[in-house]
């Protein structure tokens, strides 16, 4: 959970800046609905790749801990109902 809030933050805080460096060179003849389409266009793709970013890292793991499987240097687990 604290992952998935850091991420939260992380994309929202990234999503941010390029929003407002879109948003000071967009065109002032683009309707407002036209815009925020466009910005939900480019947050999706943003989040497409980040979501990508982090499938890769956990397959680094999922690689790492088969060649060592009682090896959990962080002694981090997963728990579905961890908060």
């Amino acid at each position: 959970m604290k992952l998935q809030k850091f991420l939260l933050v992380t994309l929202l805080i990234i999503g941010s800046e390029r929003l407002f460096a879109q948003s000071t060179s967009t065109s002032y003849t683009m309707n407002p609905l036209e815009s925020n389409r466009k910005k939900i266009d480019s947050l999706d793709q943003q989040l497409i790749e980040l979501l990508g970013q982090r499938e890769l890292v956990v397959k680094e793991i999922g690689i790492y801990k088969a060649k060592e499987p009682h090896s959990t240097p962080t002694g981090r687990t997963f728990s579905a109902g961890a908060g």
